[in-house]
Formats: C-alpha cells, sequence, structure tokens
C-alpha cells in the first residue's frame, strides 16, 4: 500500500472513531480550519445545514452530549482516490440518549489535504428517514416536557 493510501485510511479511520468516542477535540483536530461541511439529501438540510469550520463545532458539541453512547461501524469498504485525496466510507451509526435508540445508515466522502492528514471538505449523505424519524421522537419529547411543566403549573395554581 502507498505511503499516501495508508495516511488517507488512517484520518478517515480516526474521523470515525472520533464520532464513536465522542470527542468534539479529536474531530476538530482532523478538520482544517477551512474546512466545508455539507448534508445531503436536501429534505434533511434544515436540520443539518450547510456549514463551515465553526458553526459546524457549535452544532457538534451540543449533538454530541446528547448521546449516552455512540458507535459506527463500516458496512462496506471504503473508496480511496489517492489523486484526489478522498476517501468514501459506509458506515452505520447506533447510538442511545434518552429518547430512544437511532439507527441510520451514511455514505461519507472526505476530501483531505495533499498530506492526507486534515479533512477540508466533509460531505455527508443521511438516510433521510433515519434522521427524520429521530428528529420526530426529539420533537414529541420537546412536546412531553412542555406538556408536564404545563400540567405542573397548573396544579400549583
Amino acid at each position: 500500500m502507498s505511503p499516501i493510501r495508508d495516511q488517507l485510511l488512517k484520518t478517515a479511520t480516526a474521523y470515525l472513531d472520533a464520532h464513536t468516542n465522542r470527542d468534539v477535540e479529536a474531530l476538530r483536530g482532523l478538520y482544517s480550519p477551512s474546512c466545508k461541511h455539507e448534508n445531503y439529501p436536501k429534505p434533511i438540510q434544515p436540520i443539518f445545514p450547510n456549514v463551515g469550520h465553526e458553526e459546524y463545532f457549535v452544532a457538534a458539541v451540543d449533538i454530541i452530549k446528547m448521546w449516552e453512547s455512540f458507535d459506527i461501524h463500516q458496512f462496506a469498504d471504503p473508496v480511496v482516490d489517492e489523486e484526489a485525496r478522498k476517501v468514501v466510507v459506509f458506515v452505520e451509526g447506533t447510538g442511545k440518549a434518552d429518547v430512544g435508540t437511532y439507527v441510520n445508515e451514511y455514505i461519507v466522502v472526505l476530501k483531505m489535504d495533499n498530506e492526507g492528514k486534515l479533512v477540508e471538505e466533509r460531505l455527508q449523505f443521511f438516510d433521510s428517514k433515519g434522521l427524520l424519524d429521530w428528529v420526530a421522537l426529539l420533537g414529541q419529547r420537546a412536546q412531553e416536557i412542555h406538556q408536564k411543566a404545563m400540567n405542573s403549573k397548573k396544579a400549583d395554581e
């Protein structure tokens, strides 16, 4: 295996490990300061819009905090394009949070710098049904919390 291929795969593996470990600082160390984060398909963009580096981490910190656990496993071998400095990973993510279990599949394209050490662009394709079902659970929990607060307020009156 060529040295650049090894490095590209090492960076892609570190990306997956940082998500599994819910390690924001490890993720921050993998992205270039000018990294662009794109999310598809379009129906999920109101939830996960295309953003720059700083905006990504503002959201990532809060999202990562909500998970009790999160695991990623690859369901197909990665595709590596050494010349373009890209790695495509095919993964399933499973998370547990207080609202329930989340399961989703992703295709993630990581475009890296010339050394293959920093991600310059992350293009992520979600299974939109899995994500939208999860968001519905979050919304349902928010409504339950609101109703509980309203019921408590009425009981105090």
